[in-house]
């Protein structure tokens, strides 16, 4: 599965690294789709839902869907292709300034105990261009994401626990361990000094942490980590943390 991963990834990058380039050269060439919401959550008591992109170019665009199961492994995102939510349309056509809804819809009751996560990719299917004279534009193909969670049958019971370990070159990695049964989202992050007047390091990574995972920062302080106790603040989609770590 690491070496599907590590595919997915470098496509994915090669991909946004066409489209700022093509966008660093001719900003008129992008394409523009709109997707809303930016998540969905499915449970026992609400198996459907849907999801709106909206096709604000001039040219018609041709969109695939494909729906993958999510998990991580040693920090890595791992996508393979699932057929446990039923989605429809899988491919179509969305016309210039409108706007294509598609739906999804459970193939049965959820019977996990922790929270399960999907992978909804929309990419835009290449169409063949009239020959035309040469020009310095690049044609920029979109690919979007967006999580799908499936909520568990029995009470959800977030749970994060942050530890701290020192480096010697003035390094301290923070550990973030999901040991509930759902998701949470890290927004940003930064650690104090224990009396909270002194911001040592921050960061803004936006990652996910899937149920019984972990993610790790090496964060490079501003002054020496000389202390036995810091201060560590996050922001979560599950809301604020405030909470001393002891570096061993």
């Amino acid at each position: 599965m690491d070496g599907i991963t590590i595919y997915g990834q470098y496509k994915l990058h090669l991909l946004l690294l066409t489209c700022l380039l093509a966008l660093l050269a001719n900003p008129a060439a992008a394409t523009s789709l709109n997707v809303s919401p930016l998540r969905l959550e499915l449970s026992s008591s609400t198996p459907t839902s849907f999801l709106k992109l909206t096709n604000d170019d001039k040219t018609a665009r041709v969109v695939q869907v494909e729906l993958m199961a999510w998990s991580q492994k040693r920090q890595r995102n791992v996508f393979l292709p699932s057929d446990d939510i039923i989605v429809n349309p899988p491919i179509f056509t969305v016309a210039p300034g409108k706007t294509q809804i598609v739906r999804l819809g459970l193939r049965q009751p959820p019977t996990a105990d922790h929270e399960l996560a999907y992978r909804l990719f929309m990419t835009e299917v290449p169409q063949p261009q009239p020959a035309a004279p040469q020009t310095s534009q690049m044609r920029v193909v979109l690919r979007l994401s967006v999580p799908v969670f499936v909520s568990t049958q029995i009470a959800a019971a977030p749970a994060l626990r942050w530890t701290a370990a020192s480096d010697k070159d003035n390094t301290l990695q923070i550990t973030a361990t999901n040991t509930g049964n759902v998701h949470y989202q890290i927004r940003s992050f930064e650690v104090a000094d224990s009396e909270r007047s002194q911001v040592l390091a921050k960061e803004s990574p936006g990652v996910y942490i899937l149920p019984g995972r972990s993610w790790h920062w090496r964060l490079k302080a501003k002054t020496h980590w000389q202390a036995d106790l810091f201060h560590l603040s996050a922001h979560t989609d599950l809301g604020d943390i405030d909470e001393d770590i002891r570096p061993h």
